[in-house]
C-alpha cells in the first residue's frame, strides 16, 4: 500500500501541472466520484471474503496470500478512477480554485476520494482481520506467549491508518507544503530569470530537512515508547556498541500485539530511531529479538537507507533531465512526456529499487547471523558464519512469518521471500564463508549509485544550461 499512497500523490500532482479538464460537469463529477468508492468497497469486499475462507481452510496462511491479480486490480482502480477524479471539475477546483492558494490545500482535498476509498477498504475487510485473529488466538502450546485477539474496528482503521497511509503521507505532505509554500508565496516575488536559481537550491535544502526529520515525525504518527530498562535493553546497546551503530533511541512499536516485526528510520544518528514491535518482544526469545536487532544494526552500519534515498534521488533526477530535454532538443510536448515519465519512473523503481533492496536485506541477514552466533560464544572462525548463528538467525525469520501468518513462500518486493532468505544464510553457514561475498556485491552496487547519482545530475544540469 505504500507504493500505492505514493503512487496516488504522484498522479494528482501530475494531473495538476497538465491541467486537464475533460469532464466538466458538476454531476458528472459526482457520479464518478460516488461509482469510484463503490468500486473501492466492491473490490474490498470480494478480498474480504477470499480472506475469510482462507483462514477458515489454514489459520496459519496470511490474508494475502493467493489473491495477486486482486490486489493488483484493486491498485488500479484506485489510481486510475483517482487519475479520472483529478480532470473533473472536482480536481479542477482544488488546484485552480481557492484551494490552490493555500499550502498543501489542494493537494489534500484532490486526495479525499482516494483517502475514502482506502478507509472504506479496511471497514469492509475487518471482519477477515477478526476471523483470522480468532483462529490464532490459543494455537500456541501451553506455556508459550498465545497471539493477540482481534483489534476493535476503530482500532483496525486506526493502525492502518497510521501504517499505510500516514507513514506516506507524512513525509510527502512535508514535502508537498514545501513546494506550495514557495511557489504561492516565494516565486512570485522573484524575476523570472532569478526565479530558478532561487527556487530550486531552496527546495532542495528543504527536501533535505524534511528527510532528516521526517523520521521524528513518522515515531510520533506510529504508536511508540521508549523500551524500558532491563537485560533486553543492555545487551541490545551492548550490542549497538560492538557494531558501532547511533540511534537517538530504541522505541516499542505499539500495534496492538498484531505486528511482529522491527525496523530503523532515519539518516542520520540524532534523527534516528529503532523500533521493536510489542508482539516481537513478547512472544520472541531473547536471542531471537537480538537477532533480529542485529540485522536492522547492520541497516544502519551500511548506510542502507541513505543508499536507498540516493536510488530513489538519482532515477527521479535522471527521468526529470531527460524529460526536459526532449521538450527542449524534440519539441515534445509537456502532456506526453510528464505522463511517460511517470510511468518510466515507476516501472524504474520497481525493477532497480526491489533489486537493490533485497541485496541488501541479504547483507544484514548474514551479518545478523554471524553477530547472533558470536554473541553465543560459537567456536570456531569468527569471520565466518557459524551453523548455531545461522540457525538462531533462521528460526528468528521462522518464528516471524509464522506470527505474521505468512508463507515462507511467498514473494516480496523489497525483501524477497522467507525461504529464500533462509536458504541463503544456511547455505553461507554450510559452505564455512563469512560475509565477504555479499559485502563485496553491496560495495559494487554503492559504486554504481554514487556512478548514477552523478550522471543524473550532470543529465539535470546540461537540461537546465539548454533550457
Amino acid at each position: 500500500m505504500h507504493i500505492v499512497v505514493l503512487a496516488a500523490f504522484a498522479v494528482v500532482r501530475l494531473l495538476a501541472e497538465m491541467r486537464i479538464l475533460l469532464l466538466a460537469s458538476r454531476g458528472l463529477a459526482v457520479g464518478i466520484v460516488a461509482a469510484y468508492l463503490a468500486g473501492a468497497v466492491i473490490l474490498a469486499r470480494i478480498a474480504s471474503q477470499a480472506a475469510m475462507e482462507s483462514a477458515v481452510a489454514s489459520p496459519r496462511r496470511g490474508l494475502s496470500t493467493g489473491k495477486p491479480l486482486l490486489r493488483l486490480l484493486t491498485h488500479l482502480w484506485l489510481l486510475g478512477g483517482l487519475a479520472c477524479i483529478s480532470v473533473t471539475s472536482y480536481g479542477q477546483w482544488m488546484f485552480s480554485g481557492p484551494p490552490s492558494q493555500i499550502p498543501l490545500a489542494a493537494t489534500v482535498g484532490a486526495m479525499l476520494p482516494f483517502f475514502a476509498a482506502v478507509v472504506a477498504g479496511w471497514i469492509v475487510e475487518y471482519p477477515a482481520h477478526r476471523a483470522f485473529r480468532l483462529r490464532l488466538v490459543g494455537q500456541n502450546p501451553p506455556g508459550e506467549p498465545q497471539p493477540a485477539g482481534p483489534l476493535s474496528l476503530g482500532q483496525y482503521v486506526l493502525l492502518n491508518t497510521r501504517h499505510e497511509l500516514l507513514f506516506i503521507a507524512a513525509p510527502v505532505g512535508m514535502l508537498v507544503l514545501l513546494g506550495d509554500v514557495l511557489s504561492i508565496y516565494v516565486e512570485p516575488a522573484l524575476s523570472p530569470r532569478v526565479a530558478p536559481w532561487v527556487m530550486l537550491p531552496m527546495m532542495f535544502a528543504g527536501m533535505g530537512g524534511v528527510f532528516i526529520i521526517a523520521p521524528a515525525v513518522i515515531v510520533k504518527v506510529w504508536s511508540t515508547e521508549p523500551l524500558g530498562s532491563g537485560p533486553l535493553r543492555e545487551s541490545l546497546e551492548k550490542m549497538a556498541r560492538m557494531l558501532g551503530v547511533r540511534f537517538r533511541r530504541m522505541l516499542i512499536w505499539r500495534s496492538g500485539g498484531v505486528i511482529i516485526n522491527a525496523a530503523v528510520v532515519g539518516l542520520l544518528g540524532r534523527f534516528r530511531y529503532v523500533l521493536l514491535s510489542d508482539a516481537m518482544l513478547r512472544q520472541m526469545p531473547q536471542r531471537e529479538i537480538e537477532a533480529v536487532f542485529a540485522h536492522e544494526a547492520q541497516h544502519i552500519a551500511g548506510h542502507h537507507i541513505f543508499y536507498g534515498t540516493m536510488l530513489i534521488l538519482s532515477l527521479s533526477l535522471a527521468i526529470t533531465g531527460a524529460s526536459e530535454l526532449l521538450r527542449l532538443k524534440l519539441g515534445w510536448g509537456s502532456w506526453g512526456v510528464d505522463a511517460a515519465g511517470l510511468m518510466l519512473l515507476a516501472a524504474a523503481l520497481y525493477v532497480a529499487f526491489g533489486w537493490v533492496s533485497r541485496r541488501l536485506e541479504r547483507q544484514c541477514d548474514v551479518h545478523a547471523a554471524k553477530t547472533a552466533g558470536a554473541l553465543q560464544g560459537s567456536d570456531g572462525d569468527q569471520d565466518v558464519v557459524s551453523q548455531e548463528g545461522a540457525a538462531i538467525f533462521a528460526m528468528a525469520l521462522q518464528r516471524v512469518a509464522q506470527l505474521n501468518a505468512i508463507s515462507p513462500l511467498q514473494r516480496n518486493w523489497r525483501h524477497g521471500s522467507i525461504h529464500w532468505r533462509i536458504s541463503h544464510v544456511l547455505d553461507v553457514a554450510s559452505a564455512g564463508k563469512g560475509t565477504g561475498d555479499i559485502d563485496r556485491l553491496v560495495r559494487r552496487i554503492k559504486l554504481c549509485l554514487w556512478a548514477g547519482f552523478v550522471c543524473s545530475c550532470a543529465l539535470v544540469g546540461w537540461a537546465a544550461l539548454s533550457g
